[in-house]
């Protein structure tokens, strides 16, 4: 599996979205997955929920 390191920005692009549901998106996100995953620049497989 291939990682990748990207922005929100870059992300929104990747996934055809628009920034702003980027955002709403990922604050649906659990908050102790998205408190893990602060300043973090790579998720390891076992690491990713859903």
């Amino acid at each position: 599996m291939e990682y990748k390191t990207m922005n929100r920005k870059e992300l929104a692009m990747k996934l055809d979205i628009s920034i702003s549901t980027l955002g709403r998106r990922m604050k649906k996100l659990n908050p102790a997955f998205l408190e893990y995953i602060k300043n973090r620049s790579l998720l390891f497989e076992n690491e990713i929920h859903s």
